[in-house]
Parts: C-alpha cells; sequence; structure tokens
C-alpha cells in the first residue's frame, strides 16, 4: 500500500509510525516542514528504500503576524496538495496542519477518493479562542466561529478521526462527528531515543536541582499549551 503520513510539525512520534509501516512493506512518504518552527525529528540517516521524507520548503512561518501566516499557510497547503498528487497514494494521515491547510488534504482526498484520516492532535479552533481573547473577547469569537467551521468540516469529510485524547469527545460530539469513525490513541514518545543520564549534571548543580524532587515538562510549548497546568501540577506534588 501507498501511505502519506503528513506531518507539519516534522514530529518524532509520526516519524516512528512511517519507518514502522515502512518495514512493513509498505511504501510511505513523509511530508513535513522544517519552517513550522519547534524542535524536529531526525530525518538523517535513512536507508529504507520503502520510505522516502519530502521538506516542503515554505519560508520560515510568522507566528506573530496572522495576516501573513494566514498567507503562508494557504500556500503550504497548496504545496502539501502539490505532492500528493505526484505521488498518488492510496491513504493519507494528516497531523499538526494548520486548518486552512488541512482542509485543502483533506479535500484532495475526498475529491479523488483517497482514503483519508484526520489524526487530531489539537482543537486549533478551541487555541485561537483562547489566544485571540487576550486581545480582544469579540476577536476571539469571531476566530472561533471561522476557524471551528473549518475544523468541523474537515473532521467531517475525514473517512476516520484518530483523536489522542477522549478530552475531545465533547466537542466531537457537538459537531455531530460520527462516533464510530473515531478511534482513541493517546500520543507516544521516542523512549529508545531518550536514554536515562546522572541526574547529576552542569544544569542541575548550576540551579540547585541535584537533590529536588522535579517536575520536568519535555514537550513543546506554543501559544495554544497552558503552561498553568505545569505549575499546578508542581504544587499538587510539592509535598
Amino acid at each position: 500500500m501507498r501511505i502519506a503520513i503528513h506531518d507539519y510539525a516534522g514530529f518524532s512520534f509520526p516519524l516512528e509510525l512511517s519507518r514502522e509501516l515502512s518495514t512493513r512493506d509498505h511504501s510511505v512518504l513523509h511530508l513535513y516542514t522544517q519552517a513550522s518552527g519547534g524542535p524536529k525529528a531526525s530525518f538523517n540517516g535513512q536507508s529504507n528504500p520503502n520510505l522516502q521524507f519530502v521538506n516542503i520548503n515554505i519560508d520560515g512561518v510568522e507566528k506573530d503576524n496572522f495576516l501573513k501566516r494566514w498567507s503562508q499557510e494557504q500556500r503550504y497547503g497548496i504545496l502539501a496538495v502539490k505532492e500528493l498528487t505526484h505521488w498518488s497514494p492510496d491513504v493519507i494521515i494528516s497531523a499538526n496542519t494548520p486548518l486552512i491547510a488541512q482542509k485543502r488534504i483533506i479535500r484532495w482526498a475526498d475529491k479523488h477518493l483517497v482514503p483519508s484520516v484526520f489524526w487530531l492532535q489539537d482543537l486549533l479552533s478551541v487555541a485561537a479562542k483562547t489566544i485571540f481573547s487576550h486581545i480582544n473577547h469579540a476577536f476571539g469569537r469571531i476566530a472561533y466561529a471561522y476557524l471551528s467551521r473549518i475544523e468541523r468540516e474537515s473532521l467531517s469529510m475525514a473517512n476516520h478521526v484518530v483523536s489522542i485524547t477522549d478530552d475531545f469527545n465533547p466537542y466531537l460530539n457537538r459537531w455531530h462527528i460520527d462516533p464510530a469513525k473515531v478511534t482513541l490513541i493517546p500520543n507516544w514518545g521516542p523512549i529508545e531515543r531518550i536514554p536515562v543520564l546522572p541526574k547529576k549534571n552542569l544544569f542541575s548543580d548550576h540551579y540547585g536541582l541535584d537533590e529536588k524532587f522535579v517536575v520536568l515538562y519535555s514537550g513543546t510549548l506554543g501559544k495554544k499549551q497552558d503552561i498553568q497546568l505545569i505549575a499546578d501540577t508542581a504544587t499538587q506534588l510539592s509535598d
């Protein structure tokens, strides 16, 4: 089978999925972009002929310039569809993608009768509402109304939805997404690539953490993540 796995963010765990599927005699196209910022998986040292990487090259995304970012994400969706058209997959799995681009990808799949899986990592319309509401409450409501319609349409159009948490269920139910086409699969970490190192090191020594119980968050933090959850967790474990 020809499987396209599209991960705009370029994270490690979707790449692990691509590598695993390629060892099972599937031909896998892994699409991502270095322009999205944040930590990236290592795409070096690939020797499996069943696995092909494509970095969709756009200018570095200007995340604080919302108009330019919208234009860049539109262009990204066009380039992603161009790659899919050229490669002609049997199925598409798409994750961590701006809604404008995600809708374009899912719509392309629907038009060409290619089964699609919306790998739901974040409710981006809800995140946008929170971010924009800090600027202006009315702006936040407008952003949510616009983006939630795109998100809902894309989820409805996809043949299947993989959700990373059942916390998304109230929204999926409100948007009338068929529960029969939703599968819960929590994310995983590339454990074999994260070796256990000594607790005492230059960092812990500098900050006086050698003998302390530490709550450490090692994931990505963007505007849509709530850092207060980490602080609250640390407080609850303080005794």
